[in-house]
């Protein structure tokens, strides 16, 4: 069986590991060819990035990764928590912890170090460095030739034309402006902190740690946000970069045997590393439906992919419906939207429906000790959200 994987950035890299991690466990690792198909020339985006703690045990399963040597070559850092400053809002700063480790990436030093060691162990996995000219059903042409596959993992990135894309019901921020601070931080946690007109993150690497003031441009011009930025944190502003995206998924996650992933899926939010994490998991369950020869895998995994869109959406709207004593336009509206986006969730209704009556349980990826860190350090409410409790 050949698969072709489409780009070599984060999102590639870990759908190769995910799949590799599904055929190691079911024996059939000999079985499958896995080309990537990259063009050397094309930039990778350097902001730091966190990843799950199944990122990180993948990375030990499959390229026996040293927690020393390996750390600093990719300029890593552990990850044990995501460490919350809500004082502003609802005068709580607290911690949400994992229970295993995760890792912060440098995403540019990442992707090159895991295919070179994959490639160096002996898997089966080849690399072409080409420019990709145009996809079709099971073939990718190139400016060196033509490829022909049995499955496709597109994961290039932002599409040329958004037809087949969905725009998620609740937007909180769309904008960044990102500094990186060239000063040792001794935290093994990714930070958030809450701000006006939005929050901040902080990705701590080897040598720096990386500050993204995030907001939406509805409420705030790049100048204006750069000089809210300045209001927080001591930056030198010829060192900024900046930039918005769209938000948008797509409304069907696999057709045509491609399985589509990259930064089509552009939550970026204070629950951090939920990206990556959603490109594990479909591509372990598109990964595990082929080994297992199952028939319907557009309706396997568009089924899958659509019930995450929706949780994955109320995970978001949490970060906004709790407690929160800032009397800014974007905090009013973020709040408002995000407490209605909750209230009329089928998913969200149903768990919070259990949770009132005694029950514990996971809410997608997030088990049930971590939701309950994020509804209590939110100061949020479930009898306010929860709109009928009378079963």
């Amino acid at each position: 069986m050949k698969i072709g994987v489409l780009g070599a950035g984060t999102a590639g890299v870990v759908s190769i590991l995910s799949m590799l991690e599904v055929l190691y466990d079911s024996h059939a690792l000999p079985h499958v060819e896995i080309t990537c198909i990259h063009d050397s020339k094309t930039p990778i985006t350097t902001v730091g990035e966190s990843a799950s703690t199944a990122i990180y045990r993948m990375l030990f399963r499959l390229l026996n990764f040293d927690i020393i040597e390996d750390v600093k070559e990719i300029d890593a850092t552990l990850r044990y928590n995501t460490k919350y400053f809500w004082e502003k809002a609802n005068g709580n700063t607290f911690t949400v912890n994992y229970g295993y480790p995760g890792i912060h990436l440098n995403s540019e030093k990442f992707a090159s170090f895991v295919i070179d060691k994959l490639v160096r162990s002996g898997y089966n996995l080849k690399v072409v460095d080409d420019k990709i000219e145009s996809i079709g059903f099971k073939s990718i042409t190139c400016e060196g030739g033509e490829y022909e596959f049995d499955y496709i993992i597109d994961s290039l990135g932002t599409p040329k034309n958004f037809n087949g894309y969905e725009v998620p019901e609740f937007v909180g921020v769309n904008s960044a402006v990102i500094y990186p601070h060239f000063q040792i931080y001794n935290e093994e946690y990714t930070s958030s902190y809450v701000h006006d007109n939005g929050w901040m993150f902080g990705v701590p690497l080897q040598h720096r740690k990386a500050f993204g003031y995030c907001y939406n441009n509805d409420y705030l011009s790049v100048d204006e946000a750069i000089d809210k930025f300045s209001e927080l944190k001591d930056i030198e502003r010829e060192k900024l970069r900046y930039f918005s995206w769209k938000h948008y998924y797509k409304k069907e996650a696999y057709q045509d045997n491609t399985l589509y992933l990259g930064n089509k899926l552009y939550f970026f939010e204070p629950h951090q590393a939920i990206p990556l994490h959603y490109y594990m998991m479909l591509t372990q369950e598109f990964m595990k439906a082929v080994v297992g020869g199952w028939h319907d895998l557009d309706g396997l995994l568009n089924s899958y992919h659509n019930m995450s869109m929706k949780e994955i959406q109320d995970l978001i709207a949490l970060n906004y419906a709790g407690r929160n004593s800032m009397d800014t336009p974007f905090w009013k509206d973020k709040k408002d939207q995000a407490v209605n986006r909750l209230k009329t969730s089928e998913t969200f209704q149903s768990w919070g429906k259990t949770k009132l009556r005694g029950g514990y349980l996971d809410f997608w990826a997030q088990d049930a000790r971590i939701m309950d860190q994020y509804i209590n350090g939110y100061g949020i409410d479930l009898k306010e959200l929860i709109t009928d409790t009378a079963d």
